[in-house]
């Protein structure tokens, strides 16, 4: 059922624009009739439920509205009737003869919408459905043939498929009734625009929450990162305290003295700060010799453009000589590094084969026959020079008389070396003997102490009490053998005096002294008859002269031995005081071995020291560069020297 469009119809925006452009003028092709026009495919077949014009594109209207169909606005198609343009045949409700078809169908009237309301001035679009109405001045005066999307008894074949403006086009499955939209005009391209910018705008928006939350991601693992690091920092700190305090518990537990471990810490202290000392001094002259190097090179670019700036002032000719010179030497120069290349694979090469034959066999069987060959040889020579049995036996007697002789030079030179080294035995235990009993003197109430005696020290210390004893008995007899000594010598005097006044009252014989040439030890008895003479009486004297020097001399040694024998005492009292003070002896013995500790790391710091100081040699050989700036300023004199006798005209 087709409504009849009322004449009264609204014109659109498009409409009026174009009747105000072209005027009442009618298009041109308004005067050809229903038969002139050009008809589709579709349109020659009976049961064809498609009409389509095949309108040129410069004829035809341009599309522009995506709501439904574009409603025509010709002078001459407001006065009649307009053929029905709905693509299903349905009831229209009142009021639907103004407004186009949809792709949706007829509908009724919707409040506007914002998107109405922006294309209210714009021009109605094509239709979706992908039928065009006709806007010619002859169409509007007959009947329009039914414009039916669909006819589901006959489908269309290939003969019957509309041409469209991509040329032929398969039939499309019956499926949600038509809904895809056929003409794709502006307004579908931009609403495509539009899902696609809206689909973009919110993947964007998706990326800037995902930058967002990684970038609080990436500030919170900088966080962590530097709170990872203070708590790393604060782990050594600790695990150094724990070695502190192990060692320290190492210590308390070895018995160490406390003020022996602040002694080792400010050693240690003391060697750091050296060893930071010596570093920044390293430091330091790396810095300078850095220094002095970019110098150097700073000196050598500047001689480097002075060579090329006496390069580009020189001749021609002369130039073009050490280019070729320089080009030559480039290619020594690669000519030697490929040699070496060469040589290289060719030691490799070497070194392969030489592994290969080491492990073969076959060398190994060589060798060996190389050896039997050699023993071979040996045995023949060994044979040739044997000569005949006679020869050998005199041969053989002559080396074992020459090797008798000199077994029995040996053996007496071992006897001798034995001897020798039994003498020195000997005089070793000699030594010992008297170097144990030096030491056991001094150590003997040490032994006494720890009561670990022994039989020959007890002998010795019996001994020694002896001695003692004997010595406190003579100190203590001293006085009275003295008394006696000198009660005797006053005797003697008395009694020289006595025979001096008898001499004195019997010089007169002093005739008969001359004939009396010695005295023996009895005619002393005579001198109480007052019958001796005057010789007896001098040799006496003489004689007790002798007799009081002796006994003088004795005193003296006696008087030596006994300040000797107070000194030992005095010694030997001391050495008892030492011993019987055990704490003083221990702390000497800890004192004695805080020393040898002392003394070891002493030890220990001078080779650390001097392996510092070769590290230190070592570091200053590797920047030391006074050889290097020696060569290059050669070198560079070589060059100046070359490039002036280059320049020199000839």
């Amino acid at each position: 059922m087709s409504y009849p469009v009322s004449s009264t119809r609204p014109k659109t925006s498009a409409g009026s624009r174009a009747t105000s452009a072209r005027g009442i003028r009618r298009p041109s092709t308004a005067s050809r009739n229903v038969n002139e026009r050009p008809l589709s495919r579709t349109a020659m077949a009976a049961d064809s439920n498609v009409v389509q014009r095949a309108v040129s594109r410069a004829a035809a209207v341009p599309p522009r509205s995506s709501m439904g169909e574009r409603l025509q606005s010709r002078m001459g198609t407001a006065q009649v009737a307009r053929p029905p343009t709905s693509s299903f045949n349905r009831s229209a409700p009142p009021g639907t003869s103004m407004r186009p078809i949809t792709q949706q169908g007829l509908t009724g009237v919707r409040a506007p919408s914002r998107l109405g309301i922006s294309r209210a001035a714009a021009v109605p679009p094509r239709s979706s459905m992908g039928e065009r109405l006709q806007s010619r001045m002859g169409t509007a005066q007959v009947a329009r043939p039914p414009t039916s999307s669909f006819n589901r008894s006959a489908p269309p074949g290939t003969s019957m498929r509309p041409i469209t403006q991509q040329g032929l086009t398969g039939v499309r499955a019956p499926s949600r009734l038509g809904t895809s939209r056929q003409v794709l005009d502006k307004s579908y391209y931009v609403s495509l625009l539009r899902q696609k910018s809206n689909s973009l705008i919110s993947e964007i928006e998706s990326l800037k929450k995902e930058l967002d939350r990684g970038e609080r991601d990436r500030q919170n693992l900088m966080i962590y990162e530097k709170r990872a690091e203070e708590e790393a920092s604060t782990i050594r700190d600790l695990q150094g305290r724990l070695i502190d305090c192990n060692m320290i518990l190492d210590r308390l537990n070895t018995n160490s003295d406390l003020g022996e471990l602040e002694e080792e810490l400010n050693e240690l202290i003391a060697k750091n700060e050296e060893a930071e000392k010596s570093l920044n001094e390293l430091f330091a002259d790396r810095q300078r010799t850095e220094q002095s190097i970019r110098e150097v090179e700073k000196q050598i670019e500047i001689e480097k453009g002075k060579n090329a700036t006496a390069i580009s002032d020189m001749d021609i000719t002369v130039r073009n000589q050490f280019e070729e010179l320089k080009q030559q030497a480039m290619n020594v120069n690669e000519e030697l590094r490929m040699k070496q290349e060469e040589l290289t694979e060719l030691n490799r090469r070497k070194e392969q084969l030489d592994d290969e034959v080491a492990n073969s066999t076959l060398k190994q069987q060589a060798k060996r026959l190389a050896e039997i060959q050699a023993k071979k040889a040996t045995i023949v020579e060994e044979m040739n020079a044997e000569g005949t049995p006679d020869q050998q036996r005199e041969w053989l007697l002559q080396t074992v008389i020459r090797t008798t002789d000199e077994v029995a030079a040996v053996q007496k030179q071992i006897d001798t070396l034995t001897e020798r080294i039994d003498q020195g035995n000997e005089e070793l235990r000699e030594f010992e003997n008297e170097y144990d009993g030096i030491i056991g003197m001094l150590r003997f109430w040490k032994i006494v102490l720890i009561h670990d005696f022994s039989r020959e020290k007890n002998e010795k210390y019996r001994e020694l009490k002896m001695k003692e004893i004997q010595i406190d008995e003579f100190l203590n007899s001293f006085e009275q053998l003295k008394s006696e000594q000198e009660g005797r010598i006053a005797q003697s005097s008395a009694e020289i005096v006595r025979f001096l006044e008898i001499i004195s009252h019997n010089s007169f014989k002093t005739d008969i002294t001359a004939n009396v040439t010695g005295m023996d030890t009895s005619g002393i008895d005579a001198f109480n008859d007052q019958s001796a003479c005057a010789t007896e009486l001098q040799d006496l004297h003489v004689r007790l002269q002798e007799e009081m020097f002796n006994v003088d001399e004795s005193e003296r040694r006696l008087k030596e031995d006994v300040e000797n024998f107070s000194r030992r005492m005095q010694e030997m009292n001391d050495e008892m005081k030492k011993f019987e003070d055990h704490e003083t002896l221990k702390a000497g013995t800890e004192q004695k071995r805080q020393l040898k500790n002392v003394q070891k790391k002493w030890q220990y710091v001078e080779q650390n020291n001097a392996a510092l100081r070769e590290a230190a040699a070592a570091k200053d050989a590797e920047t030391n560069y006074t050889k290097l700036k020696d060569e290059a300023m050669r070198l560079q004199a070589e060059y100046n020297a070359s490039l002036v006798s280059w320049t020199r005209p000839r």
